[in-house]
């Protein structure tokens, strides 16, 4: 197809451009049109009727039918073409430039390649491959060297057992019972004589003992040994008590020179009764305790202290 405006200057192409958009959408529109028309021609008309149903009717597609587009098409452009030719104003004719010939260009030099002669291959070196020798040398056998001799084992003779020794049975002999002549029983009044001599003896040795022992002790060492005596049964004393049971119980004892308790009295008490009388046997049970050394008060007042954990 040919362009509407061909000797138009650029100035027009736009107007160009609408109008063949324009013409393309009344075309297009129409095609639309009509397909609409045709549709609304080919659709059935029912009409009521009290008789027997229709028959079944088959439609088939009619024939298409060509449409001359392309001459429509064209003579709308045409026709949009001259009317925009007509209200556009010609422009004045423009001079043409004058173009000064141009000198002849230089012919091309024409590059010369020597051809340079491929080497001549150069022929493979023929290598000799040793003939091979007739002779074959045989397989030297190597003799193997005979296996050393098994070591032959020494016979070892049994020796002869010794002969068992027999058990000699010694009978002993029994021993023969032998009375026993027996002692004359010592009288009443021996056996009485010698406890009063051994008693006298025990007493004079302890007496002894103790004063050698108590001369060489200082009053304050004494009182602190008998301290730890009382302490020993206070802690006995302690575990039976009631845990809720607490205080301060003050005695005071005399004893004798052999350390025996002769008297036991309150000088203060815990407020606690039971607590005070189990103090006092306690001191009671405690006889005899050590014995003091010479020329010391025999009357102590020792504390015992009672309290909860």
């Amino acid at each position: 197809m040919m362009p509407l405006c061909p000797h138009e200057p650029r100035r027009s192409t736009r107007l160009c451009d609408a109008a063949l958009w324009g013409s393309a959408a009344l075309i297009v529109l129409f095609a639309h049109v009509s397909s609409a028309a045709w549709l609304l021609s080919q659709m059935p008309v029912e009409v009521a009727s009290d008789g027997p149903p229709p028959a079944i009717m088959i439609e088939l597609a009619a024939e298409p039918e060509a449409i001359n587009t392309e001459m429509t098409e064209v003579s709308t452009e045409t026709e949009d073409a001259q009317e925009v030719a007509e209200l556009i104003p010609p422009e004045p004719p423009v001079e043409e430039l004058v173009s000064e010939p141009l000198p002849p260009e230089p012919e091309p030099v024409q590059e010369t390649t020597q051809t340079v002669p491929e080497p001549e291959p150069l022929p493979e070196p023929v290598v000799e491959q040793p003939q091979p020798t007739e002779k074959l040398v045989e397989k030297a056998e190597i003799p193997l060297p005979p296996p050393p001799p098994e070591p032959v084992k020494p016979e070892v003779k049994k020796q002869p057992e010794p002969p068992k020794p027999k058990k000699v049975v010694v009978k002993q002999e029994k021993p023969k019972d032998v009375v026993k002549p027996q002692p004359a029983q010592p009288s009443k009044a021996s056996v009485a004589a010698a406890a009063e001599v051994a008693k006298s003896e025990r007493n004079a040795s302890a007496r002894s003992s103790s004063g050698s022992a108590t001369s060489s002790v200082s009053p304050a060492r004494w009182q602190s040994k008998v301290q730890a005596h009382l302490a020993r049964r206070k802690g006995q004393l302690a575990k039976s008590r009631d845990k809720g049971t607490q205080g301060t119980v003050l005695v005071r004892f005399s004893i004798d020179t052999g350390g025996n308790v002769l008297s036991v009295s309150l000088s203060r008490s815990s407020g606690y009764p039971s607590l005070d009388q189990d103090v006092l046997a306690m001191v009671r049970a405690a006889s005899p305790v050590p014995a003091p050394p010479p020329d010391v008060n025999r009357t102590l007042t020792v504390p015992f202290e009672f309290t909860t954990r």
